[in-house]
């Protein structure tokens, strides 16, 4: 017998509760997620693109513009006043795009020409963004006198860098059959006159090479330094330095001065050059002793670097009063989203200051020791205490920072998983590594700890039971090379 399968009426359908997310929530979501100088840069933009959001005047300053009393829109205007509120918005949608340098406003004569318009002050002194690295070496490129076939195939390459600067992909598959059968000497020949440009090293195709290219051809150690790194990169990487100067016949001393002028050049030339045009890190509040509370601290917001926002006056003037829905509707898109953005922004200053009043409260030894006090803290905790969801503190620590008594952190920083001490108690890891980071720094050189003896140590000095493998996996996150590596001849 055959089964047969058919679609019966289900008697079990379920009505579900879905929460539906207003725009006005999502984009509170999204401030409380940006980082300082994001939210710098969506104010400034949306300063330029809505007319109805304004900074605030020096005697607006015990005013919240986002509390403002609801604007009427109801009643019957005549036909004269009719025309008079389209000529207004059609002055604003002017004002909108071009920044008019004057004003009106119902009712009054204009402003007077040449007076300050704060926001075009703001706008112009926003920093402009930094160029990358691409940019750094094709203006280098425009200033040489080379073939078409070349400066193209150049272009390319540069277009195909990492971040650090290296080419890490083939050659071929950057440059492939573009120029015809002559493709592959044009690439190796373009490649050269990219590896000549700022930074040194620029177009290596990984970080031996990129050190080749930065010794000097015309130094009188130059063949050491190139046996060195052309024939023995796997012994230097490895601290095999007894073993370099058997087979190059240098004495050791000779290979430790070439070691030691070679740690001057950098593997990663891009990187260097990023780091020259990297943001400051700008803190959004700062821990700092409390001159009322002996040892006590206190949580303060830095809201310098964001300007204070309000809703344009003009813009709600003309909303209590136009009746046609398209002005209505038009109007009312541009203050409502004013004010949507400036409770966006209160909203996040106000979480961000709860968040470091909650971290403080938790980690306040780390005032007054440093790393060493730091307790263990999870996101879960601090949500709790402040009874939103966990999701809200990822996002209002992701990529903000503090200032504190003992120098600037990520406020993730103070998030820590524990370990636990002999005695019951808890330690942070940040204790655990910051102590394993002294006990290298305090070891004999000449015959460094293993990772067995580096646990014995803490377990002396913290009360900590770490395993071996675990001193290796911190040891690892810290960058600190094996004890092989680390030993000095």
């Amino acid at each position: 017998m055959r089964m047969e399968q058919r679609l019966l009426p289900r008697t079990d359908l379920r009505q579900l509760q879905r929460q539906i997310l207003s725009p006005r929530i999502i984009q509170s979501i999204q401030v409380l997620q940006l980082a300082t100088p994001e939210l710098d840069r969506l104010v400034q933009q949306e300063l330029s693109e809505n007319p109805a959001l304004e900074l605030a005047d020096g005697d607006t300053s015990g005013e919240n513009p986002a509390e403002a009393p609801p604007i009427d829109t109801h009643g019957e205007v005549s036909e004269a006043e009719g025309d008079r509120i389209e000529r207004d918005l059609e002055f604003l949608e002017r004002y909108n795009e071009d920044y008019a340098e004057q004003r009106t406003q119902r009712g009054n004569a204009s402003r007077l020409e040449g007076e300050d318009d704060a926001k075009i002050e703001a706008l112009n002194n926003a920093p402009a963004p930094g160029g990358s690295l691409q940019d750094h070496l094709t203006r280098q490129l425009a200033v040489l006198d080379l073939d078409q076939c070349i400066l193209d195939a150049a272009l390319l390459i540069i277009q195909a860098l990492d971040s650090d600067g290296l080419l890490t992909v083939p050659l071929e598959s950057v440059i492939g059959d573009k120029f015809g059968e002559g493709s592959k000497d044009v690439g190796e020949e373009a490649l050269k006159v990219v590896q000549t440009l700022d930074p040194p090293g620029v177009g290596a195709r990984g970080p031996q090479e990129a050190l080749l290219l930065q010794i000097d051809p015309n130094d009188q150690d130059y063949e050491l330094y190139r046996k060195v790194l052309a024939e023995h990169w796997d012994d230097l990487l490895k601290n095999k330095l007894p073993k370099i100067a058997k087979e190059t016949g240098y004495e050791i001393d000779d290979i430790k001065f070439a070691i030691e002028q070679i740690s001057t050049l950098t593997p990663y030339p891009g990187r260097e050059f990023s780091s020259s045009s990297a943001q400051v890190v700008t803190p959004d509040l700062v821990i700092e002793e409390d001159t009322d509370a002996a040892g006590g601290y206190h949580v303060r917001m830095i809201n310098d670097y964001l300007p204070r926002l309000s809703v344009n006056n003009e813009y709600r003037k003309l909303l209590e009063q136009a009746k046609d829905k398209e002005t209505v509707d038009y109007l009312k898109i541009k203050v409502e989203n004013a004010r949507a953005l400036i409770e966006a922004v209160q909203q996040r200053q106000s979480t961000l200051k709860r968040v470091g009043d909650s971290i403080l409260q938790h980690q306040h030894d780390f005032m007054e020791m440093g790393t060493p006090g730091l307790k263990p803290l999870k996101m879960q905790d601090v949500a709790d205490e402040l009874k939103v969801h966990v999701s809200t503190i990822c996002r209002a620590v992701a990529d903000k920072y503090v200032e504190t008594p003992r120098g600037i952190y990520p406020l993730k920083y103070f998030f820590v998983g524990g370990t636990e001490t002999l005695d019951g108690e808890d330690t942070s890891r940040h204790a655990v590594k910051d102590e394993l980071h002294k006990i290298v720094d305090g070891e004999d050189k000449s015959s460094p700890l293993s990772d067995d003896a580096i646990g014995h140590m803490l377990t002396a000095k913290l009360g900590v039971k770490i395993a071996r493998r675990t001193v290796a996996k911190y040891r690892d996150q810290m960058n600190i090379p094996d004890s092989r590596q680390r030993k000095a001849y």
